[in-house]
């Protein structure tokens, strides 16, 4: 049959329609056109080999009109009504000595009808109440930036595009967990900052975009499905980072994050609940917490001071760190007030072949002793035991060794 035009199965009009999806091997999520409405300074530079940092912004926080702007024309599944365009942009970035392009998309939507002057955002996800299928979650910011990714593969310059990392605050560490943790064949890490990994500050509640009405609070129990499109499961599981990561089944990149025991916006008691389910499944990361409200407790340059955005390769393996001598227990509120799991450990790109994985770890807080194994590797695919490295002192680098 042949398809008229139609959002929800993002065919586009005279396209053959095969069971309500695209031909296989066609490929969706593209942008129609793309053009520079805007530059300034600030664009990213010509050095080679840069990391690409992809990075969400928080609530209110939109693109200023500063380096390279782009605006996309969009349509099928990537528009709805007269939402037809969408905005990122490029920049220069500069970490030590690490040359970085950043890429900055823009979840912003116009304005709700009942709020003139505030800003519609669909936290870096998507929206329900869209006329053509109200009860349903359509990922259509997701979908936007899916066509992002591949647009930039193709065309922004001097990038190596296996090392990419992702960052934001607040609504963007949020967006980081979200969107980028659940593509692992694009990202190699996730730096969030404050993000929630499951409900709002409100334990058992999710919070969902309404198009029309703004946020909305929904139990696990009475949250929404996803459009077809997108999965047609519960956008609660799709929200339950949590679960995503104790599913040995799920690959995920490395992942750091911060927040504040008295944060409003993400649940603490979650965010130990995400450190028991990254230990129970093997999975690299730091966490660092403080006291602090939201917005103290914005620390992520914590994590990021040793575990530098160059450090990430997709396939290239890395060092699982466990039962570091210097971790406190989140869920101490005596003695653990402030702390860090993980926190200030280092390591330089590893050695691998078939057979052999070597890689010098460090400490830049000081002398301690931590577990490593390889993890992640293309290259080295044994499972060996872990091995403790005693670090001497800060800075000092020891090289731990595996054969088989």
């Amino acid at each position: 049959m042949i398809a008229a035009v139609d959002v929800t199965y993002d065919v586009p009009e005279g396209e053959v329609l095969h069971a309500g999806r695209r031909p296989p091997g066609a490929v969706a999520n593209r942008f129609d056109s793309v053009a520079i409405w805007s530059e300034s300074t600030g664009v990213p530079t010509t050095n080679p080999d840069q990391v690409p940092l992809w990075i969400m912004h928080g609530s209110g926080g939109q693109n200023s009109t500063a380096a390279r702007q782009f605006i996309a024309t969009v349509s099928g599944s990537l528009a709805y009504k007269e939402f037809t365009t969408f905005r990122y942009r490029t920049s220069a970035g500069l970490y030590g000595t690490q040359h970085v392009t950043n890429i900055r998309p823009q979840d912003l939507w116009g304005a709700y009808p009942s709020n003139p002057t505030g800003k519609r955002e669909s936290h870096h996800l998507g929206f329900f109440g869209l006329e053509h299928d109200p009860l349903r979650v359509h990922l259509i910011t997701e979908r936007l930036y899916d066509a992002l990714i591949q647009w930039a593969f193709e065309n922004v310059p001097n990038c190596d595009w296996s090392r990419m990392c992702a960052t934001g605050g607040s609504m963007g560490g949020w967006g980081c967990m979200t969107y980028a943790m659940r593509r692992a064949q694009y990202f190699a890490a996730v730096m969030a900052d404050r993000p929630r990994w499951r409900c709002n500050g409100t334990p058992g509640k999710i919070a969902v975009t309404h198009f029309i009405d703004g946020t909305t609070a929904f139990s696990f129990a009475a949250a929404p499905m996803l459009s077809e499109q997108d999965g047609g499961y519960s956008v609660a599981v799709h929200k339950d980072l949590i679960a995503f990561v104790s599913n040995p089944a799920n690959k995920v990149p490395f992942i750091g994050w911060c927040c504040g025991r008295q944060d409003g916006f993400a649940n603490f008691e979650e965010q130990c609940d995400a450190v028991d389910a990254l230990r129970a499944a093997g999975r690299p990361f730091a966490f660092v917490w403080n006291n602090g409200t939201h917005s103290a407790g914005a620390i992520i340059d914590q994590i990021t001071d040793s575990y530098t955005y160059a450090s990430f390769k997709i396939g290239r393996g890395m060092p699982l760190f466990t039962e570091h001598s210097r971790d406190k227990d989140p869920r101490d509120a005596i003695n653990a007030l402030v702390g860090g799991i993980n926190e200030g450990l280092k390591f330089k790109p590893p050695v691998e072949t078939a057979t052999t994985w070597s890689c010098e770890v460090t400490s830049i807080l000081g002398a301690c002793s931590v577990k490593v194994k390889p993890y992640g590797s293309s290259v080295f695919k044994a499972d060996v035991a872990a091995k403790t490295v005693n670090i001497t002192g800060a800075n000092v680098w020891q090289t731990v060794t595996f054969t088989i």
